[in-house]
């Protein structure tokens, strides 16, 4: 009996020096193989405070001090702290954009972790990523599981901000009708009826921006803001910019406006394409070529 206490004692030392977090991951990894989805706690009103006292149980009931130990005393080596995601902090946006890329990139199946809700996305990308080397096939283990944890989230870090830098749609979306915006985005298929799980029914906007942002997101590594993505904005916003010329019902005042016989031939038949008179075609090219060229990111006059 003595021989058995002294052998848990330091045990219970490591697992009281852990916190919770990294008592959640300990559990899961050594009980579950990382896999959340098969993890049911024996407690049912279990809080995140109770994790150290669950491992500690589990631990002793499965006989298994010496291999959680050993896993304690390598956990620097396996452990992503929470800090290296501090970038993700206060940006509900750029966390969900985070999650799906993780996801949509093969990182790792969401079903290992349940559905992620709006209150514990973050913890839900943190997860995820202390749980990548499970989720990939075939790695050489040529470094170390933390370094190459700390390595894709390096990664992730740089395809927010390439997304950042290029977004051209944001600021639009706060001008347009988000009913309109969000039928257009269905009826395309690129509507993400996943992002209502961990956002909720109230900022509908940011649901669709989420959508947006996971337009050819499936890119790994060398992400770029695509030519395809160029494109599916680029005719949302005319299909939008139609429908406000229709929608006004406006009597247009006659102007006479000379024109070559190649690009009057031109107007017409773009004009035909996009199912508008000669007059709202040129009114949308003139007001859309403006927005483009004349104007700064907020929509005010350059010139």
């Amino acid at each position: 009996m003595l021989k058995e206490e002294l052998r848990r004692k330091p045990l219970r030392d490591k697992i009281d020096d852990l916190s919770e977090d990294q008592a959640h991951f300990v559990l899961l990894s050594v009980f579950y193989s990382g896999d959340k989805s098969r993890y049911i706690s024996e407690d049912p009103n279990r809080y995140a405070s109770k994790c150290k006292e669950e491992l500690l149980k589990r631990t002793r009931k499965d006989d298994k001090i010496d291999t959680v130990i050993s896993f304690i005393d390598n956990l620097n080596t396996l452990y992503l702290e929470k800090y290296e995601l501090k970038w993700l902090e206060g940006n509900e946006r750029e966390q969900i954009f985070v999650y799906n890329y993780l996801v949509g990139n093969n990182m790792i199946s969401p079903s290992r972790f349940g559905i992620s809700r709006k209150k514990d996305i973050k913890d839900t990308v943190h997860n995820i990523l202390n749980n990548l080397i499970k989720g990939l096939n075939n790695r050489e283990n040529v470094i170390s599981d933390l370094d190459f944890k700390k390595d894709v989230v390096e990664v992730t870090q740089k395809v927010w901000h390439v997304l950042e830098a290029n977004d051209n749609y944001s600021k639009w979306l706060k001008k347009a009708d988000l009913d309109w915006v969000r039928n257009y985005l269905v009826e395309k298929n690129l509507y993400r009826y996943d992002v209502e799980n961990y956002v909720g029914n109230n900022n509908r906007e940011l649901r669709l921006l989420a959508s947006l942002d996971a337009i050819d997101i499936k890119q790994g590594q060398s992400y770029t803001h695509s030519p395809s993505k160029t494109i599916i904005i680029d005719k949302m916003k005319r299909a939008w910019s139609q429908q406000k010329y229709r929608d006004a019902g406006k009597t247009k005042k006659p102007y006479h406006l000379p024109l070559t016989k190649k690009t009057k031939a031109r107007l017409e038949k773009m004009a035909e394409v996009e199912g508008l008179s000669e007059t709202a075609m040129l009114d949308h090219l003139i007001n859309m070529s403006y927005e483009i060229d004349y104007t700064d990111k907020n929509g005010k006059d350059l010139y």
